[in-house]
């Protein structure tokens, strides 16, 4: 679904709508508790649902403005409560800025104040359990890594700490077939290059990341290719082995040129300024 020319997840835009429910709901809450529920009062009330829909966009304006649309903040509550606490600031100023110079939007008696308080527990609330609604669960990102060196298990373990996120680490492949079944920190190694293709449509992959060592520096390039990688090995022996063992059994991976430096003419990172 495309808003303003950019291109937002289906999930996001019925999760900004619901939101914008749930702070209705709210604010007509803090009515409710303010005439002590009596349902005359509350749907007769002067303008009331021009006023709920303001006070609505003020308060999802400061919360697209504090990073909490759109953005992942994780399973990080303390960080969520301040956003929103601070969001919930900028929205009472914002609104009693608006009421001095449009004074029939006002809600008066009192409502204002009760809304100010029923809103932070609500969105705080909603915010943490919004997830366990079918409509909004997100399936996990199943990840495979291909390597076991210090920046493979470097990048699993952050995956694993930031599960929450949506991200859900698989397994290794190491080259070496008598590693399978080894325990590294927690995901085992579970296959070795040969297996990769079966190993994705067996576990259900979605993403591939590639830690092998021998790539030290990689460039996304325009022409006939689409990728330029800088491999270090000790010989011609070894560069056979990996490209025909490790860097062919990538998946989506067709063709590989290859260059070899003879010798280095200029190498230099200053810049004449």
């Amino acid at each position: 679904m495309r808003i303003f020319s950019r291109h937002k997840p289906r999930r996001n835009v019925l999760f900004f709508i619901a939101e914008g429910l749930v702070i209705s709901f709210g604010v007509l809450l803090a009515i409710g508790m303010r005439f002590s529920f009596d349902s005359e009062s509350v749907f007769y009330y002067e303008y009331i649902f021009v006023k709920i829909l303001f006070i609505v966009i003020v308060c999802q304006t400061t919360l697209f403005y504090n990073d909490l649309y759109f953005t992942n903040l994780g399973g990080n509550n303390r960080i969520l409560l301040i956003k929103l606490l601070q969001s919930l600031s900028a929205t009472s100023v914002l609104l009693a800025i608006s009421y001095f110079f449009f004074p029939f939007l006002i809600m008066g008696r009192g409502i204002f104040i009760l809304t100010m308080i029923v809103l932070p527990p609500l969105l705080f609330i909603w915010r943490i359990f919004y997830t366990e609604i079918p409509i909004f669960k997100k399936n996990k990102e199943r990840i495979l890594i291909l390597g076991t060196d210090d920046l493979a298990l470097e990048i699993g373990k952050k995956i694993v700490d930031k599960s929450y996120a949506g991200l859900e680490m698989v397994g290794y492949i190491d080259e070496d077939e008598r590693r399978v079944g080894e325990s590294l920190f927690n995901p085992k190694i579970i296959g070795t290059p040969r297996d990769l293709l079966p190993i994705v449509e067996r576990a259900g992959i979605n993403r591939i990341i590639v830690a092998l060592p021998e790539i030290i520096e990689c460039y996304n390039i325009a022409g006939d290719y689409d990728f330029m990688l800088k491999i270090l090995v000790e010989d011609m022996s070894s560069y056979q082995d990996f490209v025909m063992n490790k860097l062919s059994t990538i998946e989506n991976i067709g063709n590989t040129q290859s260059v070899f430096v003879m010798g280095e003419i200029k190498h230099s990172t200053a810049l004449a300024i």
